[in-house]
């Protein structure tokens, strides 16, 4: 997504870590030129991580954005010390077919201004109704349930962060089926995901698990896709201090 996105950079910044954010292909300001797929945008990111004197780095992969942290992490393993991928796509077929045709119907170039327009004035209008169309998404619990949930602050940032969000020529460019797998992956590696995410399903994780030898995959109760906005969290922020903190 857009690097102006905030999920979760708080955690990193409070253990003592420097965080660089990346958009991807097609959001914020990156070309989709600096690499339409994951294992030429990684080249990208080394350039700049070169640019930057930065050696190593902890790679997060977040969402669709998992496949360039598995590239990165495979393709150069002196450079990523440790792989943690939250809520991430693996290689295998994603979206769904009926989601592939909704987007496409949604978010092409003509439509998606239209669409993220109205989508705005739902959020600032009628919030309750924003959410629930967005969590509709992303959750397989009933979603009046999980906003019922959120706590008054991690209401009002949702609403922020869904009003924020947009994708230019990213999100179309993510519907390209893109082959591969994470067997070449052989640094440390943690798996988070929850058991309830629609948008990207729990077998993802469990391929990736399988693919990565010596991966460890942590399933959470966090209600939603969207982990950072659940009480959950606070159980997922343990579990990744205690992999950051191993040798």
């Amino acid at each position: 997504m857009d690097a102006s996105v905030e999920l979760g950079d708080g955690f990193f910044l409070e253990e003592g870590y420097k965080v660089i954010i990346v958009s991807r292909p097609g959001y914020g300001k990156t070309s989709l030129a600096m690499g339409p797929t994951p294992n030429e945008f990684v080249d990208s990111v080394i350039e700049l991580l070169t640019k930057l004197g930065v050696n190593q780095v902890v790679a997060v992969g977040i969402s669709a954005g998992g496949r360039s942290a598995v590239r990165l992490a495979a393709k150069y393993p002196d450079v990523v010390q440790k792989l943690i991928l939250q809520s991430a796509t693996s290689f295998m077929p994603w979206p769904d077919a009926r989601t592939r045709r909704i987007a496409r119907a949604a978010f092409n170039p003509v439509a998606q201004k239209p669409t993220w327009k109205i989508m705005r004035w739902l959020l600032k209008r009628h919030p309750r109704a924003g959410l629930k169309m967005m969590l509709a998404n992303m959750t397989t619990l009933d979603p009046n349930k999980v906003i019922k949930k959120l706590a008054s602050e991690q209401h009002q940032r949702l609403i922020r962060l869904f009003s924020n969000l947009h994708s230019d020529e990213g999100f179309m460019n993510d519907l390209r089926q893109v082959t591969g797998s994470a067997k070449d992956v052989h640094v440390p590696t943690l798996i988070i995901h929850s058991k309830y995410d629609k948008s990207v399903e729990l077998k993802h994780a469990q391929k990736l698990h399988h693919e990565i030898v010596g991966s460890q995959l942590s399933i959470s109760d966090a209600e939603s896709h969207i982990i950072w906005f659940s009480d959950s969290y606070k159980e997922i922020q343990k579990t990744m201090k205690h992999f950051l903190a191993k040798s």
